[in-house]
């Protein structure tokens, strides 16, 4: 339906900025506390976070194999070091 449906569209937009911005809260946490390195572009990792999350929403409804899902929420992590 999107990009195309004008009632739709601006609901997802203000989805992705709420969920962007909390995640980017939590990763900036992470960097005052020393748990994730200050060198890290949070913006780009808090979309990744995002996408991840929205995809891992959609897989696991089709195949919910936890051990698959584990792996990917690991190798996501990985970039957190």
């Amino acid at each position: 339906m999107l990009p195309d449906d004008q009632d739709t569209q601006p609901l997802v937009a203000e989805n992705q900025a709420v969920f962007v911005d909390l995640f980017q809260q939590y990763l900036t946490t992470g960097v005052q506390s020393g748990q994730i390195p200050a060198d890290k572009d949070l913006k780009a990792i808090a979309l990744i976070l995002f996408t991840q999350y929205n995809g891992l929403r959609v897989i696991t409804k089709a195949t919910p194999e936890i051990p698959h899902v584990e792996a990917a929420i690991h190798a996501l992590l990985q970039l957190l070091d």
